[in-house]
């Protein structure tokens, strides 16, 4: 066990400093930030933003009521002679460098039609125009039949309902964001921090200096060290992009602080928590199993990131009926329990013996994946330039 500690801590210091490493914990998750809020931010300020139209009103009333709508609008209204000629409207358009033309006829009461001339679709982002004519519209049709439109809305508007959990530990829409967004720093961190694992694996098979290590280690320890160390590094990833993640996340929902501090969050942290050692462990194997990372090495890995994250096409399933055949299904396959057992207790609790079942195999299962890891890993060193095969890995790990 002593070897085991020595080699993680090994493994940290040499990556730690990493630059690659740093750049992924550090950098990486703040580009995605800088770039998705700028394109967020791109995309809102510039959907509507300084757009002029020309408007054609041949019923002469709803121009100006348009324009009292459109006070806290980025959108500047234009009234403009009537025509219906396109080339006189394709004219006018090009000369006031309006984006659209509205034509508003004078039956627009009985026949509900208007038309929108454009010359690029930026001159199609009318639906403001069109939810405020509506509402113009649909208020005159009620004044000329003798209506009042405040007495029909009053008397005809919906029936809103006020949704409250009666679970103690609920946390409202954090409940379900929270396991989800476990689930896929889950992944991610696997992801790189398995690859890392992978990289280093296959270079220990192809370094002869190994040979030497193993006179003082066995390959049960090498293994465990660097799953351990690895999984070390990862977690230091997740905490940052979870810290980063939070900060986004409170920017639109009120997240309380102390949904940390619940047991049923805690079963979720231990679900990640053996997740990735289970990742790690899958990663350990496509590692010390294949010659070099050119062979076969990263389409493995893409394969063991994916395989995760197939709960996560079932999540409609999973969030309605939680305690359904396929939920059960799902939980009890190793590689699927974590993501499915994240899904599940976001929206509900399982009885105690199922949590306890399903983590038992969790941590059962990740014990083996890294332990064949290690058995094929000594294999493997005598092994040179030869990928091993699906049966010869079901041998090694009976052996």
């Amino acid at each position: 066990m002593n070897n085991t500690f020595k080699v993680a801590k090994w493994e940290i210091k040499k990556n730690i400093r990493n630059k690659t490493f740093l750049f992924m914990t550090f950098i990486f998750p703040l580009l995605i930030l800088v770039i998705a809020g700028g394109a967020g931010y791109i995309g809102g300020s510039s959907s509507q933003s300084g757009l002029k139209i020309g408007l054609i009103d041949q019923t002469d009333y709803i121009y100006e009521e348009l324009n009292q709508n459109f006070t806290n609008e980025d959108i500047t209204l234009e009234k403009i002679k009537a025509t219906t000629n396109k080339d006189e409207l394709r004219n006018i358009l090009e000369v006031n460098n309006y984006d659209s033309i509205v034509l508003i006829p004078s039956n627009i009461v009985n026949n509900n039609q208007a038309t929108v001339y454009y010359k690029e679709l930026r001159g199609l982002d009318g639906n403001v125009i069109s939810n405020i004519l509506s509402n113009i519209v649909i208020e005159k049709r009620l004044s000329e039949n003798g209506y009042s439109a405040d007495q029909i809305l009053r008397l005809t508007q919906n029936v809103n309902f006020q949704t409250q959990s009666l679970q103690k530990d609920d946390t409202g829409i954090a409940a379900i964001f929270l396991p989800l967004g476990l689930a896929m720093l889950m992944a991610f961190s696997s992801m790189f921090s398995g690859s890392a694992l992978m990289q280093s694996i296959n270079k220990e098979k192809s370094d002869k200096l190994v040979e030497i290590l193993f006179s003082s280690l066995t390959p049960k320890n090498l293994m465990y060290g660097k799953v351990l160390g690895y999984g070390f590094l990862g977690i230091c990833q997740v905490i940052v992009w979870g810290a980063a993640g939070s900060l986004v996340a409170n920017r639109f929902f009120d997240l309380p602080l102390n949904i940390l501090f619940s047991i049923k969050n805690a079963y979720m942290f231990v679900y990640f928590l053996l997740g990735f050692a289970m990742i790690s462990g899958l990663n350990a194997i496509a590692g010390a199993s294949s010659k070099d990372l050119q062979s076969s090495g990263q389409s493995l890995n893409g394969l063991i990131v994916i395989v995760p994250i197939v709960p996560v096409w079932f999540a409609s399933i999973l969030l309605q009926n939680p305690s359904g055949t396929i939920s059960r299904i799902l939980s009890y396959i190793p590689v699927f329990t974590p993501t499915t057992m994240l899904l599940r207790m976001g929206v509900s609790t399982p009885p105690i013996w199922e949590i306890a079942l399903t983590t038992t195999i969790l941590a059962l299962s990740a014990f083996f994946f890294i332990r064949l890891a290690s058995k094929i890993f000594r294999v493997g060193m005598l092994m040179y330039g030869k990928d091993m095969s699906l049966k010869e890995i079901i041998k090694w790990s009976k052996a």
